[in-house]
Order: structure tokens, then C-alpha cells, then sequence
């Protein structure tokens, strides 16, 4: 949890940053920005869950040769994105301010934030991969030092390039992209090193020649239209926002901050799921996968109840501390119920979704997210002409819900695959 709230913090400090710049322009620049990095960037979420599912499964089964081999093979895939995502960008951003509407008043500023960002975004692809593996082999403390290491030098950089040097949005860019990098050095520095400890540093040629690639690269395309579905339900809200007027997309964006650091609080359970669901679906053990399953449900939805309790009681705090611009606290705050609701409605996803990363169940995982984006689409289509911004956050709501209820109803399905005579 500790490790994951530090993300969004970096978020929260860039829109604090540029909310207290003179111009709404630039914060609704950077939220927009950060949604379309978002939006690729998390298309490729499946180096980090898919490769934790694995790496806690061959943990759970004592199978010390296939650490490394995920590991490797993650990495190479992440160098191979990044590659390919550079090389794209120029359509990408094209595309994203086309899609926006908004080329004429912030076209300029959307490319300044978002070239660096897709240029390097190998850097957070491969730590992804180090974190995932970090998780699944329960060194959930490396994982939170390499994601405070970037986060401290994200925030300090944020300062020195937006208020010492005035690059504005640009700066806010660059100093994604450099500690990016340096978390990406100083993460693989420790990973081999947890690895060589463990003896699953593999023959470099069993890279190639061994099985594993396919039931990867399975476990990969589904988790990948899974995190397609999701990151493009989660993109409609800056862009819908975006149709309804600046101020309307800047309060979105400070908006989801507070959806963010929920949802990486909450996520922290997800990630423990993953690692405790994983061994014991690797060691095939029904009563300590259910009662693994049970206890860090119990958990997610107390730590749930008790974000909403923050939120209820200084939410406008936290608006005011993000931006001084006055027509943009006054939108936030009319649209700060849903951020209230937001733990609640999202506890039961993030946690099942651990369950079945570390169960590698991920065709159920897939079906239930196409199942709540179809649900989505249809909210949207009728809530949003009626309601406008409200319409938006409550189907966006709904769909949060919808998540975490289908994969509820079908976590049996997990423990049917375990023999009934390994429980004891």
C-alpha cells in the first residue's frame, strides 16, 4: 500500500504544481497528458500482473529455474513496447489531440508534455517488470524504496523545472522521464541481485529454447484487452470532461487524484493477492487460497470505508491544495460526492483482480471487463446527455461496481480447478 500510494503522489504534486500556475491551461494540459500516457502506458499493465501471477505460482511450486525465466522474458517484451511506442508517438499524440477537440487551444502544450513521455517510455515499462517480480517474491519493502526513490526525484524535479526553470508542462515531463530512469537503473540493479540470492538467475539460452513463451504470451493477451478495456473507460472521463469546457476537464483532472490514490491504496491489497492467492494456487491448496481470498477482502473494504471517511471529511482541503484557480475548486468540489463513493464502489475490483492475477484466471478476468465496458457504454449514452459531468462520473461508478460483483460471482470457478484432496 505504502509502495503504490506513492504513485499517485507524484500526480497530485504535478497538478499542485501547475494549479498554481496563472493559466487553467496548463493544469488541464497535464491532465489531459497524464490520461493519454495512462492510457498507453497501462495497455501494457500485463508486465507487471501477468508476470507477478507467474513468478508467484512457480514460488508457490518451489520451481526456482522459472523465476528467472519470467523475469527475462518480461523484460525483453518491455525493451521490445517501449521500442515500439517511441516510435509511434508522433501518431499517438496526433490522434489523442484530434480526439479531443481541443488542437487549437492546447495542442502545442499536449505535445510538449507528451513527446519525452512516450519517447522514454521504456524506462517504465521495464519497471513494470521489477516491480511485479519484486511482489511476487515478497519483497514488497525493495519495491516500495525503488518507488520512493522515483517519487522523491519526480517531486523535486517537478519544483526545480516548473518554478525554478519555468518550462511549465514540459518541465512536468521531464522529471517523469528522468526519475523514471533512474528508478528503472537502480530496480534492475536490485532485482538481479534478489535473484542471484534465490540461484534463479537462468542459462541465458533457456531464454529461447525453453517452453513458457506461449502460456506467457496467453496470459498476456488477456490481461492486455482486459487493461485495454479498463484504461479506455478510464481515458473517457478527461475526454468527455475535455467536450465540456476546460474548467470542466481541469476539475476531472484534479478529480482523479483522488480516484487514483484510492485506487493504489486499495490496490496494495490487489498486489498481496496476487502474491498470496499465487503460492497457494501454486501449491495447489484450496482451504489457504479461500482463506487468503476471504481475509484480504475483509481488509480491502475496511481500508475502503476508511479512505471515504478521509475524502467525506477533507476533500475540499485537498481541492484547495491542488489548485487556487476559483472556477476550478468550485467545479471539483460540486463532483467531490463521487470521489467519496469511489473507495467503496472500486474495493471489490482491485481486490479480485489480485485473485485472479495470481491465479492466472485470466479469460474469466477478461470476460467480466468486456461484460462492465459494454455496461459502461450504455450509461454514458444515456446519462451523460442527461446529466452531463454527473452523468459521466456515475456511470463510471457503476462500471467500477459491475467489476468486482462479476468476478465475485465466478471466484468459485478458481477453486474448482484445485484437487479437492489437497485440502486439509
Amino acid at each position: 500500500m505504502l509502495g503504490n500510494i506513492s504513485v499517485p503522489l507524484v500526480g497530485i504534486v504535478d497538478t499542485a504544481v501547475v494549479g498554481h500556475l496563472d493559466d487553467p491551461r496548463y493544469l488541464a494540459t497535464v491532465a489531459f497528458g497524464a490520461a493519454t500516457v495512462s492510457l498507453v502506458l497501462f495497455l501494457f499493465g500485463f508486465l507487471r500482473m501477468g508476470t507477478a501471477g507467474l513468478v508467484a505460482q512457480a514460488s508457490g511450486a518451489a520451481d526456482t529455474p522459472t523465476l528467472g525465466l519470467v523475469a527475462l522474458r518480461a523484460l525483453a517484451i518491455a525493451i521490445a513496447l517501449g521500442a515500439f511506442v517511441a516510435v509511434l508517438s508522433p501518431v499517438i499524440i496526433e490522434l489523442a489531440i484530434g480526439f479531443s477537440g481541443k488542437a487549437s487551444t492546447l495542442g502545442d502544450l499536449t505535445r510538449d508534455y507528451l513527446y519525452p513521455r512516450l519517447w522514454f517510455s521504456a524506462a517504465t515499462l521495464a519497471n513494470f517488470v521489477v516491480l511485479g517480480v519484486l511482489i511476487a517474491l515478497d519483497r514488497a519493502g525493495l519495491a516500495l524504496c525503488v518507488q520512493l526513490l522515483l517519487n522523491g526525484i519526480n517531486i523535486g524535479l517537478d519544483v526545480l523545472f516548473v518554478n525554478g526553470f519555468g518550462w511549465h508542462v514540459a518541465g512536468v515531463a521531464w522529471a517523469s522521464v528522468v526519475s523514471e530512469t533512474v528508478a528503472c537503473g537502480v530496480g534492475l540493479w536490485v532485482l538481479s541481485r534478489e535473484l542471484k540470492r534465490r540461484g534463479a538467475v537462468p542459462d541465458r539460452r533457456a531464454l529461447v529454447t525453453s517452453p513458457g513463451w506461449q502460456r506467457l504470451f496467453a496470459v498476456n493477451r488477456d490481461i492486455f484487452i482486459r487493461s485495454a478495456c479498463l484504461v479506455v473507460s478510464f481515458y473517457s472521463l478527461p475526454l468527455i470532461g475535455a467536450r465540456m469546457g476546460e474548467v470542466v476537464l481541469a476539475a476531472n483532472g484534479v478529480l482523479l487524484n483522488f480516484f487514483l490514490l484510492a485506487s493504489y491504496a486499495l490496490d496494495g491489497f490487489a498486489h498481496a493477492a496476487e502474491v498470496q492467492a499465487g503460492t497457494a494456487y501454486g501449491a495447489r491448496d484450496r482451504k489457504l487460497l479461500r482463506q487468503r481470498v476471504r481475509l484480504g477482502t475483509r481488509w480491502a473494504f475496511a481500508t475502503a470505508l476508511a479512505i471515504t471517511a478521509c475524502y467525506a471529511l477533507g476533500g475540499h482541503h485537498l481541492i484547495a491544495l491542488m489548485t487556487d484557480i476559483e472556477s476550478v475548486r468550485v467545479s471539483a468540489s460540486t463532483y467531490l460526492f463521487w470521489m467519496v463513493l469511489a473507495p467503496l464502489t472500486g474495493a471489490l475490483a482491485f481486490q479480485m483482480d489480485g485473485v485472479y492475477f495470481g491465479t492466472t484466471h485470466t479469460v474469466t478476468l477478461r470476460n467480466a471487463m468486456l461484460q462492465s465496458c459494454a455496461l459502461y457504454a450504455v450509461l454514458l449514452l444515456i446519462c451523460v446527455p442527461i446529466w452531463q459531468n454527473h452523468g459521466l462520473w456515475f456511470a463510471f461508478s457503476a462500471f467500477m461496481l459491475s467489476r468486482g460483483l462479476i468476478l465475485l460471482w465466478r471466484y468459485p470457478s478458481i477453486e474448482r480447478t484445485i484437487p479437492t484432496q489437497r485440502v486439509h
